[in-house]
């Protein structure tokens, strides 16, 4: 990233357009790469992670087996509370209002590429979506006050005593996302709208990503059982204590370790793209790789979702669940961008995808060590209208507490 980016103000960049649009990007492209700095993230899988996923785990040891419960919730909260305290320093819940209105918007939003009229129909139905709209705003607006007035606050007691927390501490972690667009952009209400997509981007895809692995696991027992087998053979490997759940704490799993693991979350990926569709604007007009020419603002849409269904691509089973299709002599393998489009490529990559990677692993793993799922129905599950992935209805499920966990 160039630095001459902050040569712009937040008023230069408004007044110029397109132009000004790309620089935003930038701004926020680069608050993201420190806040998933290599420190931040370590501290993040090895600290922050862990605590949050244990209380997921004990909250779950308390239910009486065969319990039904909605894992969706379950995956929700843990990721808002995660990304709540790394990024923005607050506490956030998956059962606070904002949630419910920010659900609602964005599946109005997407019933607009549904409904041609929808500029006239909202006006006479879409009372509950400008509420919903405004109770999302206003929750951004909090959350950069929020961190103005810690900024201020610690500002004030920094003249008092310096007492820098160590660069891996769950303290020097809190907070750098937002503070780090408060560093590059002065205009509080762009800072809000940042920090609303990157709420969005490592809450929302990283919790649907997983509801629907459990779910293709629960369809498929054998893969539940391989991907088990795999971590405690890692766990009795490195001795970690599992004979109960007072070792969750010092049980980290790494994506590099659990190939397997990692090839049924790349698997669910394929079939179940957390963003199922795309599109971007031309700012100049350009030419693709096989010729088509688009002009300038041309409008590029593509669905991830039948991308990765291509029998072109993958193959006559390319609708078949098949986490064999990631491993070859039992080694992870990858696919081009072009092939497996599911974290863009290119200038832009998805910054948060080793992120995505690490808490699916140790989430996954964790709890297939710890807990037995078995559905309550073979009813096949679709997807939420929504702008991302969500589960129509959640998953539903009977959870058990599993013994002799070795």
């Amino acid at each position: 990233m160039s630095s001459r980016m902050n040569e712009f103000s937040p008023k230069e960049t408004s007044s110029r357009g397109d132009h000004g649009i790309y620089l935003l990007w930038r701004v926020q492209r680069k608050a993201g790469l420190h806040f998933l700095s290599n420190a931040n993230l370590k501290a993040l899988v090895e600290i922050g992670l862990p605590k949050y996923l244990k209380k997921t785990i004990q909250n779950l040891q308390q239910l009486k087996d065969e319990s039904i419960i909605d894992l969706q919730p379950i995956f929700h909260e843990l990721t808002t509370q995660l990304m709540g305290r790394m990024a923005y320093n607050v506490e956030m819940h998956h059962s606070d209002p904002f949630t419910a209105a920010f659900d609602f918007a964005s599946g109005a939003t997407g019933e607009r590429f549904q409904n041609p009229l929808w500029q006239i129909t909202e006006i006479f139905f879409g009372r509950r979506f400008r509420q919903s709209v405004a109770t999302v705003k206003a929750f951004g607006s909090e959350l950069v006050s929020k961190a103005v007035t810690a900024r201020q606050n610690a500002r004030i007691l920094g003249e008092v005593v310096a007492r820098p927390d160590p660069p891996d501490s769950l303290e020097s972690v809190s907070g750098s996302l937002i503070n780090s667009l408060l560093d590059s952009v002065d205009d509080h209400q762009m800072v809000a709208d940042a920090a609303l997509n990157y709420l969005t981007a490592g809450r929302d895809t990283t919790a649907q990503a997983l509801t629907w692995t459990f779910y293709l696991m629960m369809r498929h027992p054998n893969v539940l059982e391989l991907v088990r087998a795999e971590a405690i053979k890692l766990a009795t490997s490195a001795d970690l204590l599992l004979s109960d759940f007072s070792g969750i704490d010092t049980c980290i799993f790494r994506p590099a370790s659990l190939p397997y693991a990692m090839a049924v979350f790349y698997e669910t990926l394929r079939l179940y793209p957390p963003v199922p569709f795309e599109f971007k604007q031309c700012e100049h007009a350009t030419t693709l790789p096989d010729g088509t020419f688009l002009p300038q603002n041309a409008v590029l849409v593509w669905c991830t979702w039948a991308m990765n269904r291509s029998r072109f691509t993958w193959g006559e089973d390319a609708d078949q669940f098949s986490p064999e299709r990631w491993l070859e002599d039992g080694n992870l393998i990858s696919k081009t961008a072009f092939e497996f489009p599911v974290f863009n490529g290119g200038p832009r990559t998805c910054l948060g995808k080793n992120m995505a990677e690490n808490v699916a692993v140790q989430v996954i793993a964790t709890m297939a060590l710890f807990f037995d799922f078995k559905a309550i129905d073979e009813k096949e599950r679709i997807s939420q209208n929504s702008l991302t992935l969500p589960m129509d209805g959640g998953l539903p499920c009977k959870v058990t507490i599993r013994t002799g966990l070795l």
